[in-house]
């Protein structure tokens, strides 16, 4: 369960930090301010998450995903507006700036993050 969230939470997140760039000048606060905005309640599951399978409550996480699915379709669309909104990244230069954001502005957003690419 805590990979399929990761892999979710991945696709999303990647998706908006990895590809090439419409905008010369990327505000990369602003950036990672809406993406903790638009990251935090995946977050925050996957914490209810963890905690529901260290009780052992299966009912109980398998009743959430069809939330998960609902928090997962409002991330993903969150990201294509944040990516219209800033443009896509693919070079290492930006990619490591989006990151320095995150992880000053949002560090759960940015740990979860790095959990995920850990799993590939």
């Amino acid at each position: 369960m805590k990979n399929l969230f990761g892999f979710i939470f991945l696709l999303i997140c990647i998706g908006l930090l990895s590809c090439k760039g419409k905008k010369a000048e990327t505000d990369y606060n602003a950036m990672a301010k809406e993406l903790c905005n638009c990251m935090t309640p995946l977050v925050e599951m996957n914490d209810d998450i963890q905690e529901l399978t260290a009780a052992g409550d299966t009912e109980a996480v398998g009743q959430m995903f069809q939330k998960l699915e609902a928090k997962f379709a409002e991330g993903e669309r969150c990201a294509v507006n944040l990516e219209n909104k800033y443009g896509k990244m693919n070079e290492p230069e930006q990619e490591a700036k989006a990151q320095a954001a995150l992880e000053k502005h949002c560090p759960r957003v940015a740990e979860m993050m790095n959990q995920a690419r850990n799993l590939e």
